[in-house]
């Protein structure tokens, strides 16, 4: 499928990286169709782009390799939407906010993006019980070793 976006202008995009979002993202529950596109290869970031709204889109990153101890304990119920058999179909994002200086960049952690990948499903969780900020510092003094990423 190609798609038209601000940032990486015309994209083909294949149809196992197209994601629908039921509820939406938060602040963005219309929107529900997104492709999941790669930073470059090995890289932690990830974009999710709206497919129908060419100037939405959120950088994602897996926050583990910044974050070792970050855990998204969720009950089966919590993830109805993607109804997985096993929590290891799930891959975990937090959404970057990304300042004109990267080293300023930040995560939400509170609020991580859930995809299923093979049902082509995902979603938004807040983590009503865990203390988890929404602008976590990403690198936190790290920045060198985790750039090249």
């Amino acid at each position: 499928m190609e798609i038209e976006t601000t940032q990486f202008g015309r994209i083909e995009v294949s149809e196992e990286n197209l994601i629908t979002f039921p509820s939406g993202i938060i602040g963005f529950e219309g929107i529900r169709r997104y492709a999941l596109l790669d930073h470059r290869p090995g890289s932690v970031f990830r974009f999710l782009q709206a497919v129908d709204e060419p100037d939405l889109a959120f950088i994602l990153v897996d926050p583990r390799p910044f974050f070792p101890d970050y855990r998204v304990n969720l009950r089966r119920e919590d993830l109805g939407e993607l109804e997985p058999n096993d929590s290891d179909e799930i891959e975990v994002y937090a959404i970057v906010t990304l300042p004109q200086r990267v080293e300023e960049a930040t995560a939400n952690l509170k609020a991580p993006v859930l995809i299923h990948r093979s049902r082509r499903l995902g979603m938004q969780r807040v983590l009503e019980e865990e203390d988890y900020p929404t602008r976590q510092p990403l690198f936190d003094g790290r920045w060198t070793a985790v750039r090249a990423g």
